[in-house]
């Protein structure tokens, strides 16, 4: 199996598990044991294939006769609201008091092929798997294959080019000063996208982010929307009424 189930702290790809600390942060002492069990979990977990009984072959062959070539290509990691999980997306949260004033102003970050999220939440600080300021309200839901950038080997996949531009991405932002609306985590997604030269653009930024995902973005659920936008619309509600009664 090329992908090993991760939760938590890090990422595990191929029995490479990649931590907190990787990312600009240091991990404490409990989450860098769950790191090591998920490394050895990795290498010591056989593939699904070999876990299958000998006598489901006679009903695995007749499955396979009603979705043909299902086998041959890897599987493909669904999203999970409840985990926070959005294969190859952009997700959006409100920020505290700065969304509520300004309604179309919140922190993003990209995710993975398997629905991880890297997000750039500080100075020199990439999260991993902690999504700053709370869970996903909106999410823009991307296609691996609009990924144009050359193949760094031959037979790399869409998902592994996609995963490897994300990281280019955040190696050059785990290295840099946060600095709201001059180099902050909407840039940082933009970066990761011209990486991957999305949608055969280079050219990608805050602007054109934003845009994409006010256009094409979609809430996550009524409740996180309700949530997201409820203060705001108290507060300018508030500010209009006070300015009718001024007037």
């Amino acid at each position: 199996m090329e992908w090993e189930q991760a939760d938590h702290v890090g990422v595990t790809r191929a029995g490479r598990v990649v931590a907190p600390r990787a990312r600009g942060f240091a991990a404490s002492s409990r989450q860098q044991q769950q790191l090591h069990r998920l490394h050895e979990d990795a290498l010591a977990t056989p593939d699904e294939d070999e876990q299958q009984p000998a006598d489901a072959s006679s009903s695995s062959s007749s499955l396979s006769s009603s979705s043909p070539s299902s086998s041959s290509s890897p599987p493909a990691f669904q999203e999970d609201v409840a985990r926070g999980r959005f294969p190859y997306s952009i997700v959006w949260t409100p920020i505290p008091v700065v969304t509520w004033l300004l309604p179309f102003v919140g922190h993003l970050g990209i995710c993975d092929s398997r629905g991880v999220i890297y997000d750039f939440a500080g100075p020199y600080t990439i999260s991993v798997d902690s999504f700053a300021f709370g869970e996903p309200a909106r999410v823009l839901r991307l296609r691996p294959e609009l990924a144009a950038a050359p193949p760094a080997a031959a037979g790399e996949s869409a998902a592994q080019r996609w995963d490897r531009c994300v990281d280019r991405g955040c190696d050059v932002y785990v290295g840099r000063m946060h600095a709201m609306l001059v180099d902050d985590c909407h840039d940082h997604v933009a970066r990761c996208l011209n990486e991957m030269r999305y949608g055969g653009s280079g050219a990608w930024n805050k602007v054109s982010l934003a845009a994409r995902l006010f256009f094409a973005g979609s809430f996550v659920s009524p409740q996180r929307a309700l949530a997201a936008y409820l203060p705001a619309l108290v507060i300018w509600a508030a500010i209009a009424l006070l300015l009718r009664v001024a007037w």
